[in-house]
C-alpha cells in the first residue's frame, strides 16, 4: 500500500513538472485595400504560411457632408479568394459616428450596413464570422454597443459569430470600457503609442509599453484572438506638430528620425526646411516580443493569429522564418495556473 501511495505522488509530481500543451494556431492576415484583387507575391505568401483566413475590409462608417453615418471607402471585389481561405468580412467604425448619433440613428444605420456587407460578400468564401473594428472609449461604449446589439438582429449577421476588435486601453481599462456584446474579440497589438505626439519613439510597436497594459488578459470574458503588426510608415512633422503619414519605398525610406536642413523632395514628397521625418517599424525582433508576452498570458488552447496586413511591400521586410516565428510564438501556453487563479476564473 506504501508503494502504490509512493507510486502515486511520484505520477502527480512528473505530470506537474510536464510543460503545458502547445496551443493551437490558426494562421491569417488582415487585407485592408480599397480594392481586392491579391497580388501573384501576396497569394504565395498565404501558401508558403499555410495561412488560412483573411480579414477583408469592406467599408468603413463615418459621417457623410450632411453630418450623417453612412458607409465610405467601400472596397471594390475585382478577384476571387485565394484557393483555400476563409474570408471574415470587417467593418471599421469611426468614434465620430458613435459621438454624433443617437441610438435612433443608430438603429437605423445598422440594416444598411447589414444589407452593404451581404451585397458585398456575394460569392466569397465566408468563414461564418463577421468583425467590427471601432475604438470606442467610455463615453462612447453605450451607443457602440447599441449599434452591436442591432447588427446582431440583421438576418445577414444573427447566423454568424460577431468578433470585436480590443484594443491594449480596452483591454486595461476595462470596467471604465466595459464589454462589449459579442462572441469573442481580437486583441491588437500595435498602434501602441502617440504617433502625433514627437517624443514618442515608435507608436506602432513598443514590447515595454505592451507589458503593462496585458496585466489582464487571463482574465478577460472573451475569448480572444491576436493581431500582429507587419506594416511600417513615416511620421512627419512641420514646426513640432504633427502633418501626416508618408509612406515611401523601402530604399527611401530614412532609417532614423530625418531633420530636414534645407527644402527637398523625397519620394513625391516635398519637405521644407525645419521638418522631421520619423521611421516607424515593426521590426522583426519587437514583434517576436510582443507576441510572447501575450502568449505567456493567454489562457485559451486555440488562438487565431493575423498579421497586418497582407500587402508585398511590406512583408518584404521579413525573412519566412521571422514570418513563421511571428505566428509560432503564440504556440506556447502559459504555466499552468495556480489553483486560486483557476477558481477565480471559473467565477468561484
Amino acid at each position: 500500500m506504501r508503494n502504490a501511495a509512493l507510486l502515486f505522488l511520484i505520477t502527480l509530481v512528473v505530470a506537474g513538472c510536464q510543460p503545458p500543451a502547445d496551443r493551437t494556431v490558426e494562421r491569417g492576415f488582415y487585407y485592408w485595400k480599397t480594392t481586392f484583387d491579391p497580388t501573384p507575391k501576396e497569394q504565395e505568401y498565404l501558401r508558403a504560411l499555410n495561412a488560412s483566413h483573411l480579414y477583408l475590409r469592406l467599408f468603413d462608417v463615418d459621417l457623410n457632408e450632411q453630418g450623417k453615418p453612412a458607409p465610405v471607402g467601400t472596397v471594390q471585389i475585382n478577384s476571387a479568394a485565394p484557393p483555400d481561405v476563409r474570408i471574415t468580412p470587417v467593418v471599421f467604425i469611426t468614434q465620430e459616428v458613435l459621438r454624433r448619433s443617437d441610438s435612433t440613428a443608430l438603429e437605423a444605420l445598422a440594416p444598411r450596413m447589414a444589407r452593404l456587407m451581404e451585397q458585398l460578400c456575394a460569392g466569397l468564401p465566408l468563414s461564418g464570422e463577421l468583425q467590427l473594428d471601432c475604438d470606442w472609449s467610455a463615453g462612447t461604449r453605450d451607443r457602440y454597443f447599441c449599434l452591436l446589439r442591432a447588427l446582431q438582429r440583421q438576418p445577414f449577421v444573427r447566423s454568424k459569430t460577431l468578433s470585436v476588435t480590443i484594443r491594449l486601453h480596452q483591454l486595461k481599462y476595462r470596467a471604465a470600457s466595459g464589454l462589449p456584446p459579442a462572441a469573442k474579440g481580437l486583441l491588437m497589438c500595435y498602434n501602441m503609442g502617440d504617433l502625433r505626439d514627437p517624443k514618442v519613439r515608435n507608436s506602432i510597436i513598443d514590447p515595454g509599453v505592451l507589458e503593462p497594459y496585458i496585466g489582464g488578459l487571463r482574465s478577460y470574458p472573451l475569448p480572444l484572438d491576436v493581431a500582429l503588426p507587419v506594416f511600417q510608415w513615416n511620421v512627419w512633422f512641420e514646426g513640432g506638430r504633427y502633418k501626416g503619414l508618408v509612406y515611401l519605398p523601402d530604399s527611401l525610406a530614412p532609417r532614423s528620425t530625418l531633420d530636414f536642413t534645407r527644402d527637398s523632395t523625397i519620394g513625391g514628397y516635398r519637405f521644407r526646411a525645419g521638418d522631421r521625418l520619423r521611421p516607424e517599424r515593426s521590426d522583426a525582433e519587437s514583434v517576436r516580443r510582443a507576441a510572447s508576452a501575450v502568449a505567456k498570458r493567454l489562457p485559451s488552447g486555440q488562438v487565431r493569429v493575423l498579421l497586418f496586413a497582407l500587402d508585398e511591400q511590406n512583408l518584404a521586410a521579413y525573412t519566412h522564418d521571422e514570418l513563421e516565428a511571428f505566428y509560432d510564438r503564440l504556440r506556447h501556453r502559459p504555466p499552468r495556473l495556480a489553483a486560486a487563479e483557476r477558481d477565480q476564473l471559473r467565477g468561484r
